[in-house]
């Protein structure tokens, strides 16, 4: 039985409300429940009829014959594992990792993991980039992913505990060790150039990387989403790639960069002295970067000088809650 809430949901003898079943959920069989930081539930386990479903707040998600994905002939399966899934994780906004075996003729490349229904980013078999240099020259594979230890962050970062095997191991399977490893899931989710997972790109979307831009992996304003190169740095490559990214979302090859408030510089709802002198440091050495530009290029010439100052003057608003006369 589970129970959410005082309410139950899933019990012994009872179809699944909603679900379409033809019998009621095996005791006898494992069922994994999970609830998360947003209060979503999911839950996996077995009919008697031997159908094996995965739920979330109640609805069945997926289960035995199911499309892997929209459009697969690969369905969920559980010829070569009964449970049929392994693992469920979700975010906050909604977005869901499901682990699974699948109908794949191959039995050493039926376990994978899928986003939201639409696409399989990982499956057993797959070079794994051990030393993170962006090159999968490591000589391993994914041999098996951990049953229930996924861990899915808002912005759509994928941790997994995996084993491995030799990238040339002649079919014996033989693990030669354990990692911990990422998969960036920037762009799968949503829109590309979707940095806050609100499946846009817009204005908000713009500030995430105006205030990444120049940052690196370590730092605090860093997003991980806004290095579309993967270098660990947020540059004027990768502006150009979000650009590109905006454009096609807007379906206007020449659109500018959105920006909410001209002339906010540190996005404090205001525009005052301190944005008056981060005006004064951008019309000099940093005139044509991102950040200066998307707050300060007043006359869209693509560069901030002494010609954008009345803009920025006709904008002052001063501190939050006061007026200028």
């Amino acid at each position: 039985m589970i129970v959410v809430n005082n309410q139950v949901v899933v019990q012994e003898g009872v179809i699944i409300s909603g679900s379409g079943f033809a019998s009621a959920p095996d005791i006898s069989t494992s069922t994994e429940t999970n609830m998360f930081a947003s209060g979503s539930w999911m839950a996996s386990g077995s009919n008697v009829d031997g159908v094996d479903w995965l739920l979330r707040d109640g609805a069945v998600l997926s289960s035995t014959g199911d499309p892997l994905v929209t459009g697969s002939v690969e369905t969920y399966d559980d010829a070569g594992y009964s449970p049929g899934y392994y693992l469920f994780a979700q975010n906050n906004a909604g977005d869901y990792v499901i682990g699974s075996v699948t109908s794949s003729s191959e039995s050493l490349g039926d376990a994978v993991l899928t986003l939201n229904g639409e696409v399989v980013f990982a499956r057993e078999g797959d070079p794994v980039d051990l030393d993170g240099n962006g090159l999968v020259d490591d000589g391993v594979r994914l041999r098996t992913f951990s049953n229930d230890d996924l861990i899915l962050t808002e912005d759509l970062q994928a941790y997994v505990a995996v084993s491995l095997k030799d990238y040339n191991d002649n079919g014996s399977n033989t693990e030669v060790g354990n990692a911990f490893v990422r998969f960036n899931l920037c762009g799968l989710a949503g829109p590309c150039g979707d940095l806050d997972n609100d499946k846009d790109v817009d204005g908000d979307d713009y500030d995430i990387f105006v205030t990444a831009f120049g940052s690196s992996a370590c730092d605090g304003d860093f997003a991980v989403c806004a290095d579309f190169d993967g270098d660990g740095v947020v540059t004027q490559v990768d502006f150009q790639h979000w650009l590109v990214c905006y454009r096609d979302f807007v379906g206007n090859p020449l659109a500018a960069p959105p920006v909410t408030v001209m002339g906010d510089f540190d996005r404090d709802d205001d525009i005052d002295l301190n944005d008056f002198a981060a005006f004064q440091a951008c019309a000099g050495v940093q005139s044509e970067s991102v950040p200066c530009r998307a707050r300060f290029d007043f006359n869209q010439d693509d560069i901030v000088t002494l010609q954008d100052a009345d803009g920025l003057a006709n904008a002052l608003t001063g501190p939050a809650g006061g007026t200028n006369n």
